[in-house]
């Protein structure tokens, strides 16, 4: 079993840098149309449409909380984070929370807003 794992190396590693130039290729993709539209602030959108209203407090349950402007935890930020997404994609995991994220954006510095 061992060797047949050590011949099948090669061709193992042959299969994953492919994937990671693919990977690569659609992350400078992502990179280049989706940067920056991941953001949002943490009210919501009717009351804040974009970053230049995220700012001040607001109530939040019985609190006055702090509007802050946040990232998603997957973005095309930068391309680590972007292969990481594509990578989280393919493999289908959290794929349907990117996929509402990325129906949900309007466009850098803007709050997302349901099926935008």
């Amino acid at each position: 079993i061992l060797q047949a794992l050590w011949t099948s190396t090669p061709a193992i590693a042959n299969i994953v840098l492919v994937t990671l130039f693919f990977f690569f290729i659609f992350g400078l993709f992502g990179l280049d149309t989706l940067r920056g539209k991941y953001d949002y602030c943490n009210e919501g959108y009717p009351e804040v449409k974009n970053i230049s209203e995220c700012n001040g407090t607001f109530v939040n349950g019985d609190t006055f909380t702090p509007r802050a402007w946040l990232t998603y935890a997957h973005n095309f930020d930068n391309i680590g984070e972007a292969m990481l997404l594509l990578f989280e994609v393919a493999s289908m995991s959290d794929w349907a929370t990117v996929m509402y994220q990325a129906m949900d954006t309007r466009g850098t510095d803007h709050t997302p807003h349901l099926n935008s």
